[in-house]
Formats: structure tokens, C-alpha cells, sequence
């Protein structure tokens, strides 16, 4: 990370103290006697160059708007449920989360495109753009760090949201996340700042305005705009170096769960559930229990009805998910079908029955459905088990927390 700062600081500063198209003198050529001082006078700006690095830096933007809009939206319902934990707003959470995964998995940003000869006339007319490329780089690691991040957050949804330090880890990683967001959206923001003013473009001019509606969110209300040089160097400075801070202070946030799962290992080498049970999150709201089988999920998608087609879509960046999500589907790879039916077994001694009448076995494809306990389908085939919600009834739970729901039930009775 410090190789990176350095590394940009040194281009922003090429940036800087290139942006000037007046003439320089050289010092070197200021003689005592009185001499006519020598000066070196940069090449005119070449408009076909200047309009290629605008192109590029929009390309930027469009994929780093995406990504600022995906997550601060994704944000906003694991926010919501942090402050109120219920079973409607962790399967919002889920959803939003599943979404902002899938979003950032299809940002395509193409290598950046700026020639040699591109840079070269722009480096002739005193303007290095050099750094454009690597901050192309910069921001394809960011969506891949993303994707990954979320992907994480994702599974520690569907198995930490029960329990009372499950939830205040989510929160941590929310507020961390937020101010990561928002930083790098700022960073964002002002290196557009910086290239625009070395391009010797100004707020009211077209190409600045195309910017700003490009990318609403890298240039929100803590967005200034500022033709100071050593100002922006500066705030740049100051994003990159909080940047670094926040990756450290990420690795802290593991420590919250770490330090409190030997209640968990206690409680399976004692058979005594008392501690665990006593940080339990008791969601009032309805939902069905389903055990979460024994696996890793290796895909979650949630869905809505499209009352046009008279089908499920998948859903979407800015959708409302309280009033459109109608089911999920959760998909495991790697599943034999021993596996698969050992599930369906466990869920057997629990009560839970599929209907034979309603359910296929054709070669290595199986559906089996229910719907006495709530409406879902498994579904196995070629190594993958798939179960389908198709309400917002259901709820995948761990076996301690089913654990958990059954003695509470016998303590009402």
C-alpha cells in the first residue's frame, strides 16, 4: 500500500506542477551580468489527445460510478438491519448483498486504450497523464476486492446473523465498509478534479458537467471543486493515506467473532447450550425455520415477479426489496447425491416431507417439493443441490439457533 501512495503521489505531482501551458523560465540560464534569460515554451495542448483522455476517464467513471451505486445501496439495508435485526430485514440484507455480488461480477472495465503517441504529445505540452492507466488498474483490484468483500459478508449473513456478536461484527463491517466507500468515491472524485484542471477545463465547461452526471456519487456534497494545486495534492494525500488506515483497521473486525466462539466449541464438547442461547438474536417477526444443510453455498440469487413477462427476474441495483423480493434460490456445488439425500433425510426426521406426487426422479436430475411447512423444492443435479423459496416465508437457519427456536418453544408450552 505505501508503494502505492507513493507511486500516485509521484504522478499527481507530475500532474500538478505540469499544469500550467505558460512559459517557464530556466533559472540555470539567469545570468548576473544581465543576460536575456532562456525559456522553454511547451507545445500547444493537441485537442484529438485531450479528447482521447477525456473518453478514457469517462469509460473510468461510468465503471466507477457502478460500483460507488452498487455498494452505498447494498449498504443501506444492512444498515437497516443492524439497527433493527428481524427476519424481513435480514432477508433484505441477504438480497442486497447477493445483488451488489452479482453487480460487481459484471462490471466490465476494458484495458485503458491510451497510446504511447497519445501520451507522448500531451507530455510535450507539458501535461503528463502517465497515471491514467494505473489508476485504471487501481480501480479493476478495488471491484474485485469488492466483489470478494461482499461475496464474505454474504455467507456471514446467512450464518452469523443469529447471535448477538454475529450481528455487531455485520455492523462493524457496515460502518467500515461505508467509510471505504465514501473515501475512495472522494478520491475518485478529486483525481477527476485534478485531470480536469491540467486539461485546462473548468467547472462550467461541458466536459466537467458530463463528469459530474456520469458519476453523481464520486461527487456528493462533500465534493469541492478547486483550482488549487497543492490543494488537491493535498486532499488526495490525505484519501490514500485513510485508505491505508482502513485496511488495517479491517483486519481488526474479525476479532469481535473470534473472541467469543469458544462458547461454541464449550458448548459442543459439554452438550450445555445456556451460554450460547443467552446471546441469541430472538427475531419476533414471522418465518419459518429450514435447517441450513452441512454445506457451503456457492451461489444465493433472490428474485421478484415481472408482472410483464409472468416471471421471476432477478433482482436489481436501486430495487426496492421490501416490497418486490418474493423468493430465493440457494445453490451448492460439489454435492453428491448421497450428500443431497442425507439432507433430505435430516429434514425427514424433522417432520418436513416432500410430496412424492409432486416430485421427478429422471436419471441424475431429482425435484422433490414441499409444501406443508413451507413451499420450497430441492433439487439435485450433476453435483449441484439447489433448494428454491418461493415466498418470503422461509428461512435458512444454523442447527444451534434451530436448536435454540425449539427450546424457546418449549418453554411457551
Amino acid at each position: 500500500m505505501k508503494k502505492r501512495v507513493l507511486i500516485i503521489l509521484l504522478t499527481v505531482l507530475l500532474v500538478l506542477t505540469s499544469c500550467s501551458q505558460a512559459v517557464v523560465d530556466d533559472p540555470a540560464d539567469t545570468k548576473e551580468t544581465g543576460e536575456t534569460s532562456v525559456k522553454t515554451e511547451f507545445a500547444p495542448l493537441d485537442t484529438k489527445a485531450v479528447v482521447e483522455v477525456c473518453v478514457a476517464w469517462g469509460n473510468y467513471l461510468d465503471a466507477a460510478q457502478v460500483k460507488a451505486q452498487a455498494e452505498l445501496w447494498g449498504l443501506g439495508y444492512l444498515k437497516s438491519y443492524c439497527e433493527n435485526p428481524s427476519a424481513a430485514q435480514l432477508q433484505c440484507a441477504i438480497s442486497a448483498a447477493e445483488t451488489v455480488v452479482a453487480t460487481l461480477s459484471e462490471i466490465k472495465l476494458s484495458e485503458c486504450d491510451l497510446s504511447a503517441e497519445t501520451l507522448a504529445s500531451l507530455t510535450d505540452s507539458g501535461v503528463d497523464m502517465s497515471f491514467v492507466p494505473l489508476e485504471y488498474d487501481i480501480l479493476e483490484r478495488t471491484i474485485e476486492e469488492g466483489e470478494k468483500a461482499w461475496d464474505s459478508m454474504l455467507h456471514s449473513l446467512l450464518t452469523e446473523s443469529f447471535w448477538e456478536y454475529g450481528i455487531e461484527y455485520i455492523e462493524g463491517w457496515t460502518d467500515h465498509r461505508i467509510e471505504t466507500v465514501s473515501v475512495y468515491n472522494s478520491y475518485s472524485g478529486k483525481m477527476t478534479n485534478a485531470i480536469a484542471i491540467s486539461l485546462g477545463e473548468t467547472r462550467e465547461k461541458s466536459t466537467w458537467k458530463s463528469w459530474e452526471k456520469k458519476a453523481p456519487d464520486l461527487f456528493g456534497e462533500g465534493f469541492t471543486w478547486t483550482d488549487d494545486e497543492d490543494l488537491i495534492a493535498s486532499e488526495l494525500s490525505g484519501f490514500l493515506d485513510r485508505l491505508e488506515e482502513l485496511t488495517v483497521e479491517s483486519a481488526k473486525l474479525n476479532g469481535v467473532l473470534s473472541a467469543n466462539y469458544g462458547m461454541f466449541e464449550t458448548a459442543y464438547n459439554t452438550g450445555d447450550w445456556t451460554e450460547v442461547n443467552s446471546v441469541a438474536v430472538d427475531y419476533t417477526d414471522h418465518f419459518v425455520a429450514l435447517p441450513m444443510p452441512d454445506w457451503r453455498v456457492t451461489n444465493v440469487y433472490s428474485y421478484k415477479s415481472d408482472e410483464y413477462a409472468d416471471n421471476g427476474v432477478w433482482m436489481t441495483v436501486e430495487d426496492d426489496i421490501a416490497a418486490a423480493l418474493e423468493g430465493f434460490i440457494f445453490q451448492y456445488e460439489g454435492i453428491t447425491r448421497e450428500d443431497f439425500y442425507s439432507y433430505v433425510d435430516f429434514l425427514d426426521s424433522l417432520g418436513i416431507w416432500y410430496y412424492p406426487e409432486s416430485s421427478t426422479t429422471e436419471g441424475e436430475s431429482i425435484s422433490l417439493y414441499y409444501f406443508e411447512y413451507c413451499t420450497l423444492s430441492l433439487k439435485w443435479s450433476e453435483n449441484t443441490a439447489s433448494i428454491y423459496f418461493y415466498d418470503r416465508e422461509p428461512l435458512l437457519v444454523p442447527s444451534w439457533y434451530l436448536g435454540y427456536l425449539l427450546v424457546s418453544l418449549s418453554y411457551l408450552n
